[in-house]
């Protein structure tokens, strides 16, 4: 499968608040994302085709992704892997 995160789009940016906007970019060279879900201190969101956008003041999330095939994509992220 081509499914991925793409780390080197996705972008954290610091708010106010000590919360962090998180905005994620999956891709897949094979098929298209109808969306996924976003999982944060127990709290999980759906999201619709390969961007997800969501405020958090976790250093991590779960991630699931699927695409038009039905692979899924299962990762954590941690904010240190994001970029600014």
């Amino acid at each position: 499968t081509g499914l991925k995160s793409v780390k080197e789009q996705s972008k954290k940016q610091a708010k106010d608040d000590g919360s962090y906007q998180i905005t994620l970019i999956f891709d897949d060279e094979l098929s298209g994302i109808p969306g996924g879900t976003v999982t944060v201190d127990g709290k999980t969101t759906t999201f619709e085709w390969r961007l997800a956008n969501f405020v958090t003041k976790s250093e991590s999330f779960s991630v699931e992704v699927k695409d038009n095939y039905g692979n899924v994509l299962t990762q954590t992220i941690n904010l240190s892997d994001l970029q600014w």
